[in-house]
């Protein structure tokens, strides 16, 4: 399996594929890993590549925008399918874990130069901040909270924070910063 990454897209070659009796499987990504004994998949923040058969050569392209044109958020792949196709009647799971791939990325962040630092509470960003090694690590949103106002907290662009949050912040609004969420602000746990 490999991925390869121009400009916004990013195609997943996966050969030698064998899948279980004639199933179809979806290959997805997940920005966080699942745990190991899993075996129903439905739901997270993911990039769907579409469907793969067995054979070799098989490819899908997912959109980075999604990402902020930067694949190294992706932490691993996911193999699913219908419980069917396996021959079970799960009502419960709509997609059963086929196989999982941790990812490693062998370049770097395309932001490795991201490093916030809390300039404190201001009237537009008085939430709350955790803290790892002397360094700001989180940050949980009070209510009416923007965007631009807790990235500037933080020494950051309002890209810079979308970037670092690009799984959390899926589907919210683009102006505000939603209340109770911790946001993410170190590199490494993009």
């Amino acid at each position: 399996m490999r991925f390869d990454f121009h400009g916004t897209e990013l195609t997943l070659h996966i050969d030698d594929l064998v899948t279980p009796a004639a199933a179809v499987v979806d290959a997805v990504t997940a920005t966080q890993p699942i745990p190991a004994n899993q075996t129903c998949y439905d739901g997270g923040s993911r990039m769907d590549f579409g469907q793969f058969t067995s054979g070799s050569g098989a490819y899908g392209w997912g959109n980075l925008g999604i990402l902020s044109g930067d694949p190294s958020g992706i932490d691993q792949v996911i193999l699913v399918t219908t419980p069917a196709q396996l021959g079970t009647t799960d009502t419960d799971c709509l997609e059963a874990v086929v196989a999982r791939a941790d990812i490693r990325w062998t370049f770097t962040p395309l932001r490795g130069y991201l490093d916030p630092v809390d300039s404190g509470a201001t009237p537009g960003a008085g939430g709350a901040v955790d803290v790892i090694d002397g360094k700001p690590a989180g940050y949980t949103a009070a209510t009416n909270e923007y965007r631009a106002d807790v990235a500037a907290r933080f020494g950051i662009t309002v890209d810079d924070l979308t970037y670092l949050n690009d799984a959390q912040l899926m589907g919210t609004n683009k102006e505000t910063a939603p209340a109770g969420r911790r946001l993410n602000l170190l590199l490494a746990d993009r």
